[in-house]
């Protein structure tokens, strides 16, 4: 009776191994799915925000009555960009899809062809996510048309590395809390059959409970990443618009209607909670207009 009853436990033990290991493979396959959807919108935003950075200043050289083909500068402009590890080039297309100015990384990537959207730009950005890249399609427009685009070429590796090094961690959780539920079920049986509180499932439940929180857990620093990365280059986005003003030696004082844009930009990004703007420690536009004229104090919890 001995070695049949422990070989009983064996099979209860693997069992509960296989079950356990599934339902808990199929929390993190979700918890995949749901990060990887959410990331890449993160990221994508991100991208637009860098763009707008090109995208600003060469709009404001048009806006002036110059042509695109003439624009001075664009490799001072972009070489920055690039230099990040999310973007492998940034290049400005004509209406007619013809490249005008281009800059790439330093590893010189293969890059994928321009998409079909550079000659028929829109009003507003677009993706095209085809093969292994995105590709942003930022439209450049004077006071009365559109006369063609920026395009920035970002990997999709970026945002699978990521991924990957947040969920590969809860995969070997996963295979260490199912071997110990499998070996609990092994040894705890004989005690289990003679009690009449149901431990099984308790401790399943509790095991269940357990890589949920691990999962959530990552998708939370993931989501704050993002967020974070996105919160970044939306700021660098709305100084570079003033940037001219410093660049010329002009005050700040001086200009109306700054608080309309603060708005604007405070509206165009729900998520971001509050933007100022600081002059000599004190603060000379906020969207929250209660604050103006106070110093600048950092909220903790943000």
């Amino acid at each position: 009776m001995q070695p049949q009853s422990f070989s009983r436990r064996l099979i209860d033990g693997a069992t509960m191994f296989v079950v356990t290991g599934l339902s808990l493979l199929l929390l993190v396959y979700v918890g995949f799915g749901e990060a990887k959807r959410t990331y890449e919108e993160f990221n994508i935003e991100k991208l637009v925000a860098q763009g707008s950075i090109a995208q600003n200043s060469i709009e404001n050289y048009l806006r002036a009555g110059l042509p695109l083909r003439q624009y001075v500068g664009f490799t001072n402009l972009a070489e920055p960009i690039v230099e990040n590890e999310d973007i492998d080039a940034l290049t400005v297309y004509d209406l007619a899809g013809r490249q005008l100015f281009f800059v790439t990384d330093k590893s010189k990537p293969k890059l994928p062809d321009p998409p079909a959207a550079v000659k028929q730009i829109k009003g507003k950005a677009e993706v095209d996510s085809t093969g292994s890249y995105f590709q942003i399609v930022l439209p450049l427009r004077t006071r009365f048309e559109t006369v063609g685009s920026v395009v920035v070429v970002s990997p999709k590796s970026v945002v699978s590395k990521r991924l990957n090094d947040t969920f590969r961690p809860l995969v070997f959780l996963l295979l260490g809390l199912s071997v110990v539920f499998a070996v609990f079920v092994s040894l705890a049986a004989p005690y289990l059959a003679r009690t009449r509180a149901p431990w099984l499932q308790v401790a399943y439940g509790f095991t269940f409970l357990g890589m949920a929180a691990f999962v959530i857990g990552s998708l939370i620093n993931l989501y704050s990443d993002g967020i974070q990365g996105k919160a970044k280059e939306t700021a660098f986005t709305l100084s570079q618009r003033l940037s001219d003003v410093v660049e010329f030696n002009l005050r700040i004082r001086d200009f109306e209607s700054l608080d309309k844009m603060f708005a604007d930009y405070r509206r165009l990004n729900p998520e971001i909670k509050e933007a100022a703007l600081i002059v000599d420690d004190v603060i000379l536009v906020d969207t929250d207009g209660s604050k103006v004229g106070k110093p600048w104090i950092s909220a903790p919890k943000t």
